[in-house]
């Protein structure tokens, strides 16, 4: 029963993303709200890490299986991203450049803020 409960509650978070997602319109996934009301409710101790410990822990180990039908679904697409590969392969390295260069800018203000 303890685990049927703390399921529930990652499920109602997710619940919360999807309405949250339907409200805003925003261009985030539904799990990622979920994930941030998540966050704040165990910052703000409206839930502890207790309540939903061993299962996220279950899931977390898991995680990889869930992954099976992403990679079965790009082996079945792969001649669309053969004939694409280079232009994914340039959209992955810009966006990783400029994902290095905002970390790297964010780290800087953070060690400014600190001082």
């Amino acid at each position: 029963m303890k685990y049927l409960k703390e399921f529930c509650y990652i499920l109602f978070f997710l619940l919360l993303g999807f309405i949250a997602k339907k409200l805003t319109g925003l261009p985030i996934p539904e799990p990622v709200f979920g994930m941030i009301f998540l966050f704040i409710a165990l910052c703000s101790k409206f839930l502890k890490v207790d309540d939903i410990g061993e299962t996220s822990d279950f899931l977390t180990s898991i995680l990889a299986f869930t992954f099976t039908p992403l990679g079965v679904a790009l082996m079945v697409q792969f001649d669309v991203i053969k004939d694409n590969a280079v232009k994914i392969l340039i959209v992955m390295t810009v966006s990783c450049l400029i994902t290095m260069a905002v970390t790297a800018k964010v780290v800087e203000l953070v060690q400014k803020v600190r001082k």
